[in-house]
């Protein structure tokens, strides 16, 4: 295996860094509060000159047990905090929040214009409407959403929460928003018309159905594959894409619409984030053996292990502000420990580290800027959507570095496979003469016995050099070596395919002739003889000699074994050695 240049591993790294700094210098530059003329005023509209979001302000209510009643009669120096954005941040806390706003501008349209907040992720929420009464002033009309209430209650299907802004809502009575999430708490607030409502939520769900298609055809793909090699990676990376699949549709509000009480899809978040990360943990370790190459980053990993289990274990137990600083904590660490071995063992020549570290600097860029914006608002890009991005470029380069790594040992096993066969034909071959040697006539004669049956006709030949001995003593044993050799390749010449030619050692040969009856292995002991009889051989004085053979012949009688056959046709190549050699003899 070709090992990766100093020069080319640091080229590819500089370019990966380089693409992944331009990401968070987009993120960092994006994130912050944004500002406005007035220090107290946000406003957001649609295009026209339809109802706008002003005078925002934010009430956190840690116990979460205040009532609207008691929010109404709350002041700034009561808690009210104004809001210089439309855009309400608070990182990650269970509590609860009030948010106090006006909708002021030309409701003349407002049946087409809705409240949109921008998060699927919030459990409860609770919107108080000011609404004309008969006769002259207003009262307050509440709709109830979030993750705990009934997806048949939730009237329009998007992916966010909106609210159809009534035809009679007051203009400049303040509405009164209240909120919990046990996530990031980061409500966009805006109000749009029908139109963006829909080209949004077609857009959010073509990404969603695209990102759900790339890893149902990763499953599928790496599941074919385990059943085709059956290697364990695949299955640790499929449950790692079925979990992450999972974690994915409850973040991003897909997996409300299953209708799944909120109590267990609440507690299948952080099993399916613990099994995400066990899982990818499993994966990375046996792709890249870090138990044994890379010992120190190993440790780490499966000290993650425990963590993703304590942070699943806490979620679960309803202390999910808690998990989720760990969740973000350690989206970080998993990722950033995982491309550190990747370039460590691509440096040591593991080619489908490639692959591999294309695949976690995608999701380490995802999973790092949603870890990061637990803690740091942004303004406008959708940088949630990064983690779903980074999870579809990630299951891609993986399966292909999977695919090469089992090709790679696919090769390795096929390359081992035929390195045993040739030693096993050495082991079988003679290395003078490249007939196969008496262990391999053992041998066959062992597998023919068991198979005797499906044969009619069976018959062995034993071939003995005549005088070899006078011509290694007369010319040399480089002379006798030639004429062996000779031997071998007219017998070798005049068998067919499915013939066993060997030497049994000196000047003694042997071929074994299934399916020919003693006719038939006469006549190919003559054509070998007749043939090794006209070759001439020249001296070390240039004087020609020749050489003769003597052939026993045996076939295979009714009820017969095959080592007698053995033994018959040895007694007639000892009756042609002493009828005066260079004959045949059928016993």
């Amino acid at each position: 295996m070709m090992k990766p240049t100093v020069r080319g591993s640091a080229s590819f790294l500089i370019m990966a860094l380089f693409v992944a700094a331009c990401f968070y210098a987009a993120f960092f530059f994006d994130s912050g509060t944004p500002r406005i003329p007035s220090a107290s005023v946000a406003a957001v509209a649609p295009a026209g000159s339809g109802p706008i979001i002003s005078r925002i302000a934010v009430l956190e209510d840690r116990p979460g047990k205040l009532g609207f009643d008691q929010v109404r009669s709350f002041s700034r120096a009561r808690g009210y905090v104004p809001q210089s954005s439309s855009r309400i941040f608070r990182g990650i806390t269970k509590s609860a929040f009030w948010i106090r706003f006006q909708l002021s501008g030309r409701f003349v349209d407002a049946a087409d214009s809705f409240l949109e907040m921008d998060n699927p992720n919030l459990y409860e929420i609770e919107l108080y409407l000011p609404v004309a009464v008969p006769g002259g002033g207003a009262t307050y009309e509440l709709r109830r959403m979030g993750q705990t209430t009934d997806v048949r209650d939730k009237g329009l299907l998007t992916r966010n929460w909106t609210v159809r802004l009534p035809r009679d809502l007051v203009d400049g009575e303040p509405v009164y928003l209240r909120v919990k999430s046990g996530t990031i708490v980061s409500l966009p607030l805006a109000v749009v018309d029908a139109a963006y409502v829909v080209r949004k939520t077609i857009a959010q769900d073509l990404v969603f159905g695209a990102f759900l298609g790339i890893l149902l055809a990763m499953i599928f793909y790496n599941v074919l594959s385990f059943f085709i090699v059956r290697n364990t990676n695949y299955i640790f990376y499929v449950l790692y894409l079925v979990f992450m699949l999972v974690y994915q549709a409850k973040i991003h509000g897909y997996l409300y619409y299953l209708g799944i009480p909120y109590e267990a899809a609440r507690i299948l978040v952080w099993v399916s984030l613990s099994c995400a990360g066990f899982f990818s943990i499993q994966f990375s370790r046996t792709f890249f053996e870090t138990k044994s190459r890379v010992p120190i980053i190993d440790f780490l990993m499966k000290t993650l292990i425990v963590v993703f289990v304590i942070q699943g274990v806490i979620g679960i137990a309803g202390y999910e502000d808690v998990a989720n600083i760990l969740a973000h904590v350690s989206g970080l660490l998993l990722p950033l420990a995982i491309l550190v071995v990747a370039v460590v063992r691509y440096n040591d020549g593991f080619a489908p580290a490639r692959y591999f570290l294309l695949g976690w600097m995608a999701l380490f860029m995802g999973v790092s800027i949603w870890s990061i914006s637990g803690f740091i608002p942004t303004r406008s890009l959708p940088w949630n959507y990064f983690l779903v991005l980074g999870t579809a470029m990630e299951s891609i380069f993986f399966s292909v570095a999977i695919s090469r790594l089992i090709r790679q040992l696919v090769e390795e096993k096929e390359h081992l496979a035929e390195q045993e066969r040739i030693f096993r034909n050495l082991a079988h071959i003679d290395s003078l003469t490249g007939l196969y040697n008496k262990r391999y006539f053992t041998e066959k004669m062992a597998e023919l016995r068991n198979c005797t049956p499906a044969f009619q006709f069976f018959s062995v030949l034993m071939l003995d050099l005549d005088f070899l001995k006078t011509i290694n003593d007369s010319f040399g044993h480089q002379m006798g070596d030639r004429v062996l050799i000779k031997l071998a390749e007219k017998i070798f010449a005049n068998v067919r395919k499915s013939d066993v030619p060997c030497r049994f050692g000196g000047d003694e040969f042997a071929v074994l002739l299934p399916g020919a009856g003693k006719q038939d292995a006469i006549a190919v002991a003559e054509k070998i003889r007749e043939s090794f009889v006209r070759e001439k051989f020249l001296d070390s004085s240039g004087e020609e000699t020749g050489a003769t053979v003597s052939v026993g012949v045996a076939a295979l009688e009714p009820g017969e074994m095959p080592e007698s056959l053995v033994t018959r046709a040895d007694r007639a190549l000892y009756e042609a050695k002493e009828r005066g050699k260079n004959r045949i003899v059928a016993g």
